[in-house]
């Protein structure tokens, strides 16, 4: 069975390389398209939240605010301090942020990895800046439809861990984090840039591919549909035009759940070696993005008139709704992040200069 498995692969790896030598040129167009993409939105709206979840989710600082979150997630969600602690980070930083953290717990030993395999079914979400500064504020035009739909996600996340009630595996303490430093930043931005790649690697290879789209007969919805399915970020920044509001909304909100084969892509290149199984995950996702749109089919009445009305009339250029889906939070947290790490450099040459003084 594993010889023709590998046979089958085989022939489908040289059917598609004699593909790219006849169709090169156009193919080409679409690895163009990916890169701006990754360049205008893809990069702006997540580069900060990786940086610093990344950082943060290496640390004892992931402990500290699970710890907090777990006084409400424990008797509710059944998670534990660290599953808290990713969870808030996963809603926050959005695709791949769970994926990279628990890939990254299971590495260290502070989890167990069936434990992590069911935690990533409600640990893959769009992020907040996405949903509500790009996708609402910029491209449909409404902050309050952005806040729908990330609403939906929150919906969903809790609902499936309070079905899941994923608990700490194992009897054995795990090995503490350690403290926050200048010194392990920059090791986890190392890290993260390693994670970016990747995730751009694959919107790259999604896009490359668009072109073919082009020889099926598809209308402009159902072209639209299957582009959203395979990756996240066209299905919410490219409008058809011609569609009623209702019918954008609900699908925005499957896309944005649902994650498409990109987003697959990136948590199995970020869980590989890991142990973390993703069945779970496959089996969550059209349940989870059905139910998404769902919520946002009832949310879609409380949008203004006005916001509603022109949902499907017009497209925006993907890099101008990513630029302000670079949250001023983030921006934020950087600027203390700078603070912070110039503070305890000074601390650590007065250290060693007392000490050199002290030898003296």
């Amino acid at each position: 069975m594993g010889r023709i498995k590998g046979l089958l692969i085989s022939v489908f790896s040289l059917g598609l390389l004699g593909g790219l030598l006849w169709l090169g040129g156009i193919l080409s167009e679409g690895v163009r398209q990916g890169i701006l993409l990754c360049l205008t939105t893809v990069l702006p709206s997540l580069f900060l939240f990786t940086v610093l979840t990344n950082w943060m989710g290496s640390t004892r600082i992931l402990t500290w605010l699970g710890k907090g979150a777990s006084l409400v997630g424990r008797p509710v969600l059944g998670l534990g301090p660290t599953g808290c602690g990713v969870l808030l980070f996963s809603l926050l930083g959005g695709y791949p942020v769970g994926a990279a953290l628990l890939a990254q717990l299971v590495r260290q030993k502070q989890m167990d990895s069936r434990q992590a395999s069911k935690m990533l079914c409600f640990c893959s979400w769009s992020s907040p800046a996405f949903l509500i500064q790009g996708v609402g504020g910029q491209v449909l035009g409404s902050v309050t439809a952005g806040v729908i739909l990330w609403l939906s996600q929150l919906a969903a996340a809790l609902m499936l861990a309070a079905l899941l009630r994923v608990k700490d595996a194992g009897t054995t303490q795990p090995p503490s984090l350690p403290e926050p430093s200048a010194g392990n930043f920059f090791g986890s931005l190392r890290g993260s840039l390693g994670i970016l790649g990747g995730i751009c690697g694959t919107v790259i290879l999604c896009s490359g591919l668009f072109p073919l789209l082009d020889f099926l007969p598809l209308s402009p919805l159902w072209d639209w549909t299957v582009r959203g399915m395979a990756e996240v970020t066209n299905g919410c920044f490219c409008l058809p035009e011609g569609v009623s509001g209702f019918g954008i909304f609900c699908r925005l909100g499957f896309f944005a759940a649902f994650g498409g084969i990109c987003v697959f892509c990136q948590n199995a290149l970020l869980v590989s070696g890991t142990g973390i199984s993703l069945k779970w995950y496959l089996a969550s996702r059209v349940p989870i993005g059905l139910f998404c749109a769902g919520f946002c089919a009832l949310g879609y009445f409380f949008l203004p008139q006005q916001a509603a009305a022109c949902f499907g009339t017009f497209s925006v250029p993907a890099g101008a709704a990513a630029l302000s889906a670079a949250t001023p939070l983030g921006s934020g947290l950087m600027v203390v992040l700078a603070i912070f790490l110039l503070s305890s450099a000074g601390k650590r040459d007065t250290m060693s200069s007392g000490t050199q003084s002290g030898n003296l």
